[in-house]
């Protein structure tokens, strides 16, 4: 049985699995540290303070299927590194080997429904009351504006590409919904924005509100909704395009043709912003789309959707998979 440790509760762990879970694949989850054979975190600030205190003593492990949370690894193409503990004239220098699973080194997600249906981003209930929108008259172009829901984040950190062809796009994202925002072709919603260009959420600040109802009814005022993952990265496909399509919005989305999503929608279903070099390309495409191409695009987004559900099993299928792939790299760990 392996005895894990996870500081501060590890939300995305706990989240994932049950502690019954974890049993069936012969691993305990520990109150303590020291009764540990394995420290797990999805942070390089959480496991600091225990590789001072225990060194080599344990073995550690940066699990994390967030990218933008396992940013030590933008740009390093390895799935084992080792950090600097104590460096002295006296004793030298010793390190500390640390192993990761995340999006860049390609083992923490396996299908693109991993984020499609489980309680760490979405709610089964919520999902199974929504009833997918009917197809309904686009309104005429001037009118058909983009719905955006994304804080504003432009260069520095968030844009990197790592080895493996995983990217930032939050800083692409910001720049298209921001020249829509100026020339009156996107509402924005979210943090950051300059100008005091996001228009308010309604209802966002009433205590107990649903998130996940205030969004799906504001994307119901919309017929295109702008969702890029703030990653590009294969399977990284998060909640955002599928609230768009239970909503009735058709997707602007970035992908292009090596992109797993791929795998489940076909050619021209959502508008791919790979295929634009500007953001007025983008734009022009929305003003000039015919109804009889919007419904079938978004027929073909909302059978993706439904086949999804049933894929993935109520979430179960993807979860499996990933318990097994920690499950066979923890028991590694400890064989090393």
């Amino acid at each position: 049985m392996a005895k894990l440790f996870c500081p501060n509760g590890h939300p995305t762990i706990t989240a994932r699995f049950t502690t019954e879970e974890l049993s069936e694949v012969d691993i305990t989850l520990q109150g303590c540290a020291a009764d540990a054979d394995i420290i797990v975190a999805a942070l390089l600030e959480e496991l600091a303070p225990l590789m001072q205190q225990f060194r080599t003593d344990k073995k550690y492990l940066l699990w994390c299927d967030e990218p933008l949370w396992s940013n030590i690894f933008q740009k390093l193409e390895l799935t084992r590194t080792a950090f600097l503990i104590h460096s002295d004239s006296t004793t030298g220098s010793s390190y500390v080997p640390v192993d990761a699973m995340n999006c860049f080194t390609g083992n923490v997600l396996f299908s693109n429904y991993h984020f499609l249906l489980d309680i760490y981003h979405l709610d089964m209930a919520s999902f199974t009351q929504a009833q997918v929108t009917n197809l309904t008259a686009l309104p005429q172009p001037p009118e058909r504006k983009i719905a955006a829901f994304l804080t504003y984040r432009n260069g520095g950190f968030w844009d990197f590409k790592h080895p493996s062809g995983v990217q930032g796009l939050n800083t692409l994202r910001s720049r298209v919904a921001l020249e829509g925002a100026l020339f009156g072709k996107v509402d924005v919603y979210g943090q950051g924005w300059p100008m005091n260009l996001a228009k308010p959420e309604e209802g966002a600040g009433q205590k107990g509100a649903n998130l996940f109802w205030l969004k799906i009814r504001q994307y119901e005022k919309y017929k295109f909704a702008l969702c890029f993952e703030n990653t590009w990265s294969p399977y990284y496909v998060t909640e955002k395009i599928w609230q768009a399509i239970l909503a009735g919005c058709l997707p602007v989305y970035f992908a292009g043709p090596q992109h797993t999503i791929y795998q489940d929608f076909p050619k021209d279903s959502f508008i791919d912003y790979f295929d634009f070099e500007h953001p007025a390309q983008l734009f022009a495409l929305v003003e000039s789309m015919q109804q009889e191409e919007f419904d079938r695009r978004l027929s073909l987004c909302k059978t993706v959707l439904f086949n999804a559900i049933q894929l993935s099993n109520d979430g179960n299928v993807p979860r499996r998979l990933q318990r097994a792939m920690f499950a066979e790299r923890v028991h590694a760990l400890l064989s090393t």
